[in-house]
């Protein structure tokens, strides 16, 4: 049995995460397990492993020293050194060169089991990398979960911030490959749209790429190349600011097509503020000069997980639940200007 006490440099910390940097002989399934079988415990109690950690915690580690040795000395960053004083271990950082820029801060995890994460990806990330030199989400999520290659079950664009997902089982990858493909999880965004959208619209129709421009266009009618889109855009609060209209809308992404709320909104007539894609040079210039917004203001702040028609594993243990993610400070600051 190992003892380790938590000093203040992994305060905040979760616990699942220290974990795996600790013993990267292991995988978070196999760390999910034994948090749940109590040979993994917290200051003497069972733990879920997201559980934030503080100083003076102490966590025990019910492995013969064979197999925390092996599990231990496979790549971790950290080391343990017997303490006289109390008999348990304290936890200090190898000198050793690594790459920071692949990590996956906590701050990033909005939910993790041992099945699934949920992320909060800040604009700017990548989800996936478009260059071989690119770090992505998915760089990030496969760096700290070595032992199973996860894939994302949905991705949103470079500038656009909020929810993804990824299994971090083949079950847990299958489950919400499922729900989204089919559809049955609800997706909701915020944005902030310049104009004065007074009533719900709910946009019907179908998109059409242009692969010259990397745009997509709307059109009414389905034709070879088109896929169809439904969205719907409720408004929250009107603003009124250096005299042009402003709208926070919560839209519903229906289906989950490149662009699809972006342009749905420039088809509409209500532009998202930021979106120098979609939106007219006078606006842009705006939203850049008044705002602040060098990117659009669209987060992806909630999942609805679905119901269950069965005692279906997964599908159970998540019927119902919902998933938010918080408006990031740049954006909330655009709100409390315009407020």
């Amino acid at each position: 049995m190992k003892e380790i006490n938590i000093d203040r440099r992994y305060e905040g910390q979760r616990l699942i995460n220290f974990l795996g940097k600790l013993l990267p002989g292991t995988g978070s399934g196999f760390l999910f397990k034994m948090l749940r079988k109590k040979n993994i415990t917290l200051n003497g109690k069972k733990a879920s492993g997201n559980e934030n950690l503080k100083s003076g915690d102490l966590i025990r580690v019910y492995f013969s020293d064979e197999t925390y040795d092996k599990f231990h000395a496979s790549g971790s960053n950290m080391e343990v050194r017997h303490s006289s004083e109390n008999n348990g271990s304290m936890i200090r950082d190898k000198t050793i060169e690594l790459r920071d820029d692949i990590i996956l801060p906590d701050s990033y995890i909005v939910y993790q089991d041992q099945d699934i994460i949920i992320m909060n990806k800040p604009a700017g990330l990548l989800s996936q990398k478009a260059r071989p030199t690119d770090i992505s989400l998915v760089d990030m999520l496969n760096a700290y979960y070595p032992d199973f290659k996860a894939g994302l079950a949905n991705r949103l664009d470079r500038n656009t911030s909020g929810i993804v997902t990824a299994g971090l089982t083949i079950r847990g990858a299958q489950y919400l490959n499922s729900i989204f493909k089919e559809h049955t999880v609800e997706k909701y965004y915020l944005t902030l749209v310049f104009g004065n959208l007074k009533s719900e619209k709910v946009l019907d129709a179908y998109i059409i790429k242009d692969h010259k421009h990397n745009k997509v266009m709307v059109t009414r009618s389905p034709g070879e190349r088109t896929e169809r889109i439904k969205t719907s855009f409720i408004p929250i609060k009107h603003y009124k600011y250096k005299g042009r209209d402003l709208t926070l809308l919560s839209v519903r992404l229906y289906t989950g097509r490149s662009h699809q709320i972006r342009v749905s909104l420039e088809y509409l007539g209500f532009p998202a503020a930021g979106d120098h894609k979609y939106c007219d040079a006078d606006r842009s210039a705006f939203a850049k000069n008044e705002l602040g917004l060098k990117y659009q203001f669209l987060h992806a702040y909630k999942l609805v997980m679905p119901g269950y028609e069965r005692a279906a594993d997964l599908y159970e243990k998540y019927a119902g639940k919902v998933f938010t993610a918080p408006l990031p400070e740049k954006l909330s600051e655009v709100i409390d200007r315009i407020s």
